[in-house]
Formats: structure tokens, C-alpha cells, sequence
């Protein structure tokens, strides 16, 4: 059964990959390592200090209109620390406005593993729960079962901004 889903998933990402790039966003006000550090600096602020910081952007191959205008994943450990699944890495999506974050939120089902976009899905499968927290031009994603990390990171969330 295994092997037949990831058959399945890579069908549906080039499927995803085969879509017309979409429109470039307009240049945000604030720049994407200026995100990071206010990002950081609310996380800190909640008890989670970051040690590493990731660029992630992908290329134009989104199939998501409205498609963040860069991602960062953000560890607690450096990236080549031994596994531990409580300090997994916290993803931040950056959006030109916050208008365009919550179309892009809107596209995500309610079990966090699937987003949506015209003509094409791209789904997830996560070694824990995904957690989402939109909060001005800010998205994160958390994927953890720990309660208290869960927990810090929804107030560091609220720190950002309206949601």
C-alpha cells in the first residue's frame, strides 16, 4: 500500500510542478530576514529560542495561487543534531500582505496535511500532527504532538499580529 501512495504523490506533484507559475507577488514592505527576526523575536519571547535558520524558498513550481513570497524553516537545535522529535523544525511562510496569507490558509484542510490549489493537491504525510498559526503576513507550521511546545508556539503566534 505504501509504495502505490507515494506512486500517487509524485503523480500529484508533477502534476503541480507542469502548472503555470503563478504571477510574481508584489514586494512586501517589510523583507524576509527582517520576518525572520520578528519571528524569532516572538518565539524567544514565548520560550523558544531558535538556533538555525533555514532558507526554503521553493522555485516557481507551486501550483498555489498566492504562493508565499518566502519560507524559512526555523530549528530549536541545529539541523544536524541527534533526531529528536519534540524540537522538530517550526516552518514559516512569509506572505506579502495579510490578505494573501489567509487565501493560502483557506486552501489547507482541517487535518493540516492537505493544501489545495487550481487543478492540483499537494499532501503531506507528517511523523506528527501539523499545526498551523496565521498571524499578520505570517504563517507557521508546527509539526509536533507535544502539548507544550504546541502551546508556546500558538503564543508566539499571537505575538505577531491579528490574525
Amino acid at each position: 500500500m505504501k509504495p502505490l501512495a507515494v506512486v500517487l504523490l509524485c503523480i500529484l506533484l508533477v502534476g503541480c510542478a507542469s502548472s503555470p507559475a503563478p504571477s510574481a507577488a508584489p514586494p512586501a514592505a517589510t523583507t524576509a530576514v527582517d520576518s525572520v527576526a520578528d519571528v524569532e523575536t516572538a518565539l524567544a519571547a514565548s520560550g523558544i529560542h531558535v538556533a538555525a535558520t533555514e532558507d526554503t524558498t521553493p522555485g516557481d513550481s507551486s501550483c498555489i495561487r498566492g504562493s508565499p513570497i518566502h519560507t524559512f524553516a526555523l530549528y530549536r537545535e541545529p539541523p544536524d543534531a541527534t533526531y529528536d522529535p519534540g524540537t522538530l523544525p517550526l516552518e514559516l511562510l512569509v506572505f506579502a500582505s495579510p490578505v494573501d496569507r489567509r487565501a493560502y490558509e483557506a486552501r489547507i484542510s482541517s487535518d493540516g496535511s492537505t493544501i489545495t490549489g487550481e487543478g492540483c493537491t499537494v499532501i503531506r504525510d507528517y511523523v506528527a500532527t501539523p499545526h498551523w498559526y496565521g498571524a499578520g503576513r505570517y504563517l507557521l507550521q508546527l509539526v509536533s504532538d507535544d502539548p507544550a511546545i504546541v502551546a508556546v508556539v500558538a503564543a508566539a503566534a499571537s505575538r505577531l499580529g491579528s490574525p
